[in-house]
């Protein structure tokens, strides 16, 4: 899933570095840095989030950066969850074994066979620096996780209406980063924000891109992010094949895609 994974989290870093500067959070497009290294003292080396939004002193959040970790999941199994006739019914059930992956994601990385509370250290490390960390999960369609949804949507979706409770984990470290990601200053609800900034600096007939796309942010953001989506999975999809042929042949979605606005760089 690596190639599929870095994928979303290249196409995820673009929509930032053009949505942070427009909201005016941080200085340019450069303080979206892609696996930034050296945020934690105790762990120089760690990579903490696939994307890190750096704040500059303006931006109206409690935190000083924002620590997104992506994550495919695998999907939802009958076995999991006993099967459902409404989607009504299904959705709590999709939210909940997205947010299993969130929590996961919360509770740290604890690979080292030598430190097995490491994980627990490196969230407890970047809370206490002030780092919001927010997984962002995506399921095999394309459904953003309970967190994700929050980050650019807001808390109105129905994604984002579905809460942990952080009582129900006992490691004190994962409670408070649950906690946090639902702290009212939080950092979160991008493409509304986004919109709010343009309308306010042009006016309505002005178009967000140069090729007629998106007369908002939000509108761009939800097409660039959807393609993105869709290009990973195509080509995580075109790779198992490969697999499964016991052959290897020349895939047409390995080709580098640049995240713009503009119609020079398109998908």
């Amino acid at each position: 899933k690596a190639n599929s994974h870095n994928k979303i989290r290249d196409c995820l870093q673009g929509i930032l570095q053009e949505l942070c500067p427009l909201i005016a959070c941080v200085n340019n497009r450069h303080d979206i840095i892609r696996e930034q290294t050296n945020l934690l003292p105790s762990f120089p080396s760690k990579r903490p989030g696939d994307v890190v939004i750096n704040f500059n002193h303006t931006a109206n959040t409690t935190t000083s950066k924002v620590l997104i970790d992506v994550r495919l999941t695998p999907p939802l199994l009958s076995a999991q969850e006993p099967p459902q006739m409404c989607s009504q019914h299904m959705t709590p059930a999709v939210f909940r074994h997205l947010s299993s992956f969130e929590l996961e994601k919360l509770r740290g990385p604890n690979r080292s066979s030598t430190n097995t509370n490491q994980g627990s250290q490196i969230i407890e490390e970047c809370l206490s620096l002030g780092y919001q960390i927010s997984p962002f999960i995506v399921d095999p369609f394309g459904l953003l996780g309970p967190i994700a949804a929050d980050l650019l949507l807001g808390p109105d979706t129905p994604a984002s209406k579905y809460q942990l409770d952080p009582s129900t984990y006992s490691t004190p470290s994962t409670q408070q980063a649950i906690q946090a990601l639902y702290h009212p200053n939080r950092f979160n609800d991008i493409l509304r924000i986004s919109d709010l900034k343009w309308k306010s600096n042009k006016n309505n007939n002005t178009w967000f891109t140069d090729s007629y796309k998106a007369t908002l942010p939000s509108q761009w953001a939800r097409q660039i992010l959807s393609c993105g989506i869709a290009k990973a999975l195509s080509s995580h999809v075109d790779n198992a094949f490969s697999v499964l042929r016991s052959h290897h042949h020349q895939s047409s979605y390995n080709s580098p895609t640049k995240f713009s606005r503009y119609s020079s760089d398109s998908l």
